[in-house]
């Protein structure tokens, strides 16, 4: 199979709040891995969850919260647990420089474990 990712995905799991057009509130997740293109978040939700859904996703660091935007491009998993795979819209650089800083601070054997595959 050939690989279409663009960045290098990083295991690091931060807490992140997903929402989109159909749901009353945010659902609380966890990120499973993260790119600058993108997250693989798990959500335990049982609302209905579309690929092409606009989301909102709120990215808790340890003291900073990312919010960004993207788009459903996958969805596994039925009842109440969801895995999603999320693209990101238009990430500012800056946020992209935070997501590097906590991995590099917080995950740095994951960080240095990819570096030769960039």
């Amino acid at each position: 199979m050939e690989e279409r990712r663009k960045f290098v995905r990083f295991n690091a799991p931060f807490c992140v709040h997903y929402s989109d057009q159909t749901m009353s509130q945010d659902t609380p997740g966890v990120i499973k891995d993260i790119s600058y293109g993108g997250a693989r978040i798990i959500l335990d939700t049982e609302s209905r969850i579309n690929n092409s859904s606009e989301a909102d996703l709120s990215i808790l660091f340890p003291k900073d919260t990312l919010k960004v935007s993207g788009v459903v491009v996958w969805v596994k998993g039925s009842g109440s647990k969801k895995e999603l795979g999320i693209a990101f819209q238009n990430i500012p650089p800056q946020y992209k420089d935070t997501i590097y800083n906590y991995i590099f601070k917080y995950f740095k054997e994951e960080l240095t474990s990819k570096w030769w595959n960039i």
